[in-house]
């Protein structure tokens, strides 16, 4: 079994796309996980043509440990292309605050970022609105415990060891 693990999108399409297409021509996906990444990047119209041919390996699970929104301009295809090619999908907190509308007691330039973001989620005949309910703050995969941030709290400067 081997894990591809991704994070940190913060909307930035391009880089999620070239995340997705480097793990398919060099890495060695599940026939299954190249066929989602395919029809995901297909569906967004987003050019697959060197995706067809890529070399095949065994089972493998899809991870992305958050953060897919924030920051860049395309929150609702990045959301849209994580949430059908991630087997796992952990939220990140700025996942978790705009799914949970939690705006506050944050620098203003993130309060606002994230409502625009939320804005964009839930506007009318969006899709994505919906798919905030497959966030999770973590999950267990094969005994390891995957999350985006601190699980003893929201303490950043916190070294691990």
């Amino acid at each position: 079994m081997q894990y591809f693990i991704f994070s940190d999108v913060h909307s930035n399409l391009e880089g999620l796309v070239a995340c997705l297409r480097d793990y398919v021509i060099n890495g060695t996906p599940s026939e299954k996980t190249k066929d989602k990444i395919v029809k995901a990047l297909e569906e967004e119209k987003l050019g697959v043509r060197r995706l067809i041919s890529a070399k095949l390996g065994g089972d493998d699970t899809v991870i992305c440990l958050g953060d897919v929104v924030g920051y860049g301009a395309d929150p609702v295809k990045c959301l849209d292309i994580t949430t059908k090619v991630c087997d796992y999908f952990i939220g990140g907190n700025h996942d978790l605050a705009v799914a949970h509308k939690n705006f506050g007691n944050n620098l203003k330039q993130m309060e606002d970022q994230w409502k625009w973001t939320y804005e964009q989620l839930t506007r009318k005949g969006n899709n994505s609105s919906n798919q905030n309910g497959r966030l999770s703050k973590l999950a267990e995969v094969s005994s390891i415990i995957l999350q985006d941030f601190n699980p003893n709290g929201n303490d950043s400067k916190r070294k691990l060891r």
